[in-house]
Formats: structure tokens, sequence, C-alpha cells
């Protein structure tokens, strides 16, 4: 076999030196790489050191000067809330009473729902800072609208509500005139084509108050005509209470409405007001 011509001149003993000699360097490199970039868990941390430089800057933080100035204690925020000395758990009643769009009305109140000590109300109450509307709070009585009376209020009287225009006073007036007046509130949200916040205005502005006269109608004796006299009730509606009347054997009572096609079920217990042995 040829020897490689880089080695011809070396004899065998030169040869393993010198490959002895590259492994050597080898290793040698590769333990000061090692040596320079150590595990972090080799690595040797100044205990000592480290906590000098924690309780100087520890110092530093305590001799920074706050100055209190008025606030409004509803917006005390995490970082003021330390730097006046209250716990995690202090400021964070007051975040979750706040959260329920409530606000703190007088330093008692703070402390009762934060529970802050007396030492620490003591020394910072002066500080506090309400609106004007809080310290009046106790004398404000809020004012409620007087409801009125559905059956008995006018175009004008309607109109004048914030929220019922022109359109909406009519329908409700043509309503009314055409049942003779409203028997119960239920029948504000059976007022076709009314914008919607107008039923809550209804609700939250008017009840019924006089009444109108009803003259009931006798389910099993009614014909048609006379069952359509029946708010809600139409012609469709009367004709299948007259047939299935017909096929029953037994007089029929409000229940077996519920058996009738078509049947206003929405509208039930005001139908029923209207349901009698009179006629």
């Amino acid at each position: 076999m040829n020897k490689s011509p880089l080695f011809s001149y070396y004899s065998r003993a030169q040869r393993s030196a010198i490959f002895s000699l590259i492994g050597l360097m080898a290793v040698l490199q590769i333990g000061m790489y090692f040596l320079k970039n150590p595990k972090p868990s080799d690595l040797n941390i100044d205990e000592i050191a480290m906590a000098k430089v924690e309780e100087k800057l520890d110092s530093i933080a305590k001799a920074r000067e706050f100055v209190l100035t008025s606030f409004n204690p509803n917006f005390i925020t995490d970082y003021r809330g330390y730097v006046l000395g209250m716990t995690e758990t202090e400021i964070d009643k007051l975040h979750a009473y706040r959260a329920q769009g409530k606000y703190v009305n007088s330093a008692k109140e703070f402390q009762q729902i934060t529970g802050v000590t007396d030492e620490w109300l003591s020394k910072h109450q002066s500080y506090f800072k309400f609106p004007q509307f809080a310290s009046n709070a106790k004398n404000y009585t809020e004012v409620r609208p007087q409801r009125k009376d559905i059956n008995t209020i006018s175009y004008d009287g309607l109109v004048a509500i914030k929220g019922i225009g022109d359109y909406s006073a009519r329908k409700i007036i043509n309503e009314r005139d055409k049942f003779g007046g409203f028997v119960d509130t239920k029948q504000f949200r059976f007022i076709e084509n009314l914008p919607a916040d107008v039923y809550a205005i209804l609700n939250k502005n008017f009840f019924i108050g006089q009444r109108p006269k009803i003259d009931k109608i006798n389910l099993n004796r009614a014909n048609i005509k006379d069952l359509q006299r029946i708010p809600y009730v139409n012609y469709k509606v009367a004709r299948s209470i007259v047939v299935y009347r017909s096929k029953q054997n037994v007089p029929i009572n409000e229940k077996d409405l519920q058996q009738i096609p078509d049947f206003p079920m929405d509208k039930f217990e005001i139908i029923t007001l209207y349901l009698g042995d009179s006629n």
C-alpha cells in the first residue's frame, strides 16, 4: 500500500507522536470551551453580594419621598394603594366594590369596605376628597315620575311624556278606544308597531286605574258575532270556537280554548277576563 506523501518522510513512531499531539490539542480546545461557557447550574452566585444589592435597592425605595395630596379614594390604583401602605387584600376589596358600579361616599364607609385599620384611616382620611354630590347624598331624594291612569290620559298628556311622540300616542289611544279601555298593563305589549322603547315607557309611567265595564260573554251560548266582541278574537278564531263547541257533548270551558286552532295563547289571560255567564 502506498504511503501518503504527507507522512512519507516520517517514521512510524514520529507519525504516532504527531497524531497524539493533534488529539491532545483537540481535547484541550474542548476543555477550554466548557471552561469559558459553564452550565447555569455550575455558576457560583455570590448570594451575599446579591443580598447587599437588594438591600440597597430597598433602602432607595423606602427613602423615596411620596408626597400626599388630596385624592378621591374611589380611584386608588394598585400602585397608589401600595405606597399608601394598603395590603393587597384591602386594595382588592375596594376594586371589587367599584366593579359593581358603586362609589364610596365617606371615610367610614371606605374602612367598612376595605378593612383598613383605624391607624391607617386616622393617618390618611384628612386627604380624602369626595365629590360634592357624595356629601349631600343623605339629603338627596330621587324624584320618581308619578304614574298616570292609561285609561284617562289624553293625547296631549301622552305626547308630553319624553319618548312618546305623535305616532305612538295615536296608536295607544286607538287601541284603548277599540276595547273601551285597557283591563291589564299586559295589553301594552300587544299594541302593534310601536317603537320598542315605548313599551318600557308605558310600563314605567302608567297603571290601570279606571277600568272599563266588561260585558262578559258566555262561551257556550255566544255566536260568532258575539265572540268577535272579545278583544283579540277575530272571525277565524270565533268560528273555530263555535265549530269545536258543536262537536262536544258537554259544555266547554276556558281550558278548552287551548284546543282551538290558531287561538292566540299569548293573550289567553286577557281574553278570559271577558268570559262569564252574562250572555
